[in-house]
């Protein structure tokens, strides 16, 4: 196995981990998110690190410093906003105590995950990896992970109280924010 092979498999999982604390966020706030889903998600993250990794030649490192931070304030404002319709008494997923995640919700949450892996990718791409794999690695991925994740939190609503669970919910995005940030 060739270092590049390991690289790009490493880019895959490292840039997903936060993913499986996404996952149970949105599961602890109610919201199911399916097989298709997740993999509109998974196929926005990948295809945000096949474009960054490909043009790791044209852009400077200070863009990839935007990403990420650009990235991370929008985790916080969804947490931060979670939080705040919890204890508002509100649904901050109006429309459904456990259910399917709008393609909306679905499609802002695959850009905001695909932000996170643009420096890592476009890393990967100035070291010259290859775009194609780290595309592929990025969305498989990214799909285990929130798979994964969203599986526990739902369970685990069903054990606990909404109105806690959404706070809980809010404060893993808030926080999955700021360690972007400052990580």
């Amino acid at each position: 196995m060739s270092l590049n092979i390991i690289t790009i498999i490493s880019l895959g999982i490292a840039t997903n981990l936060d993913n499986v604390i996404i996952g149970v966020a949105y599961g602890l706030a109610g919201k199911q998110i399916g097989w298709r889903r997740n993999l509109l998600v998974s196929a926005i993250s990948g295809a945000f690190a096949l474009a960054a990794c490909a043009a790791a030649h044209l852009v400077t490192h200070a863009y990839a410093a935007l990403f990420m931070t650009a990235g991370a304030l929008l985790l916080i404002a969804l947490g931060a906003y979670g939080v705040y319709a919890a204890l508002k008494g509100q649904d901050a997923c109006p429309g459904a105590d456990v259910g399917p995640a709008s393609l909306k919700e679905t499609a802002v949450l695959g850009v905001t995950l695909a932000l996170n892996c643009l420096a890592a990718s476009f890393g990967v791409g100035l070291g010259g990896g290859g775009a194609v794999g780290v595309g592929i690695s990025v969305t498989a991925f990214s799909f285990l992970a929130v798979a994964l994740g969203n599986w526990a939190g739902v369970k685990t609503k069903r054990a606990f109280s909404a109105r806690w669970l959404n706070i809980v919910s809010g404060f893993l995005l808030v926080l999955m924010g700021i360690w972007e940030l400052f990580i």
